[in-house]
């Protein structure tokens, strides 16, 4: 199976030169906490999620208002393209701990966006094609903490 049959299709982006708080807005809007980042040919420049807005305007100092997008995305992001198998794109993410990737066509154009959500939406209409490798592995792999336990004992 590929990622063309899970993918989610007519994704909502957002450009580097749009402000913090315009990719708040559309996310908001979108109910969602990502947005791929395209140039003015829908070409994949960068990604950038809620958190990065949040902490991003934090560390800046700044209001949403008064930052560009390009601050705080990720540019350097992970993509795919339709025709990759899942399973390839399942492993990309539990070893990258990454939850939503961007699909992109030949020409580096954005066509779409696969997410933990999808594979999971996926897995319950096709049981069959899952394996011990499937999404509770991926969530598992994706959910691990980076850099050790994010509270130390008695912190909380």
């Amino acid at each position: 199976m590929n990622v063309d049959s899970v993918m989610t299709r007519g994704v909502c982006s957002c450009s580097p030169d749009d402000t913090l708080n315009r990719a708040a807005e559309l996310m908001w809007d979108k109910d969602c906490g990502f947005l791929p980042v395209v140039n003015e040919q829908r070409r994949l420049v960068g990604v950038v999620t809620d958190r990065d807005l949040c902490m991003g305007a934090y560390i800046q100092g700044v209001p949403l208002w008064a930052a560009p997008v390009s601050s705080v995305m990720s540019d350097s992001p992970w993509a795919c393209a339709p025709q990759d198998d899942i399973t390839v794109v399942e492993r990309l993410m539990r070893e990258k701990q990454i939850r939503r990737i961007p699909v992109i066509n030949g020409d580096e154009e954005l066509v779409g966006v696969v997410t933990l959500a999808d594979f999971a939406r996926s897995s319950i209409s096709r049981p069959a094609r899952r394996t011990d490798d499937g999404v509770a592995v991926t969530l598992a792999s994706i959910c691990q903490p980076r850099t050790g336990p994010a509270f130390a004992a008695g912190s909380i």
